[in-house]
């Protein structure tokens, strides 16, 4: 997960704890190079939607070679991927 996300979803209460526990069972904490965020900006620009942190989240999929994006806004996200078959955005609003 880039790190920017958590800045999306830590709240400084009782929630984080939820948040952490995803660590514990081995999802990753990356941070993002000027290379990716590069990226991401490119990514931004051609969908013309998007925030930052989510072209980023994109751009770090592709720079990862592919991943599975899970999303409850899949509209931007299948935008900001277009052209990268790798990266596949699962909506949560179908769960």
């Amino acid at each position: 997960m880039p790190l920017p996300v958590l800045a999306e979803v830590y709240r400084g209460d009782a929630s984080d704890v939820g948040i952490d526990r995803l660590f514990s069972n081995g999802v990753r904490r990356l941070g993002i190079d000027l290379r990716t965020v590069r990226l991401a900006g490119r990514l931004r620009t051609s969908a013309g939607v998007g925030s930052a942190v989510d072209a980023i989240v994109v751009a770090t999929a592709v720079r990862l070679g592919g991943a599975v994006v899970a999303t409850a806004d899949p509209e931007d996200f299948n935008r900001l991927a277009a052209g990268n078959p790798n990266v596949v955005i699962w909506s949560l609003n179908d769960r």
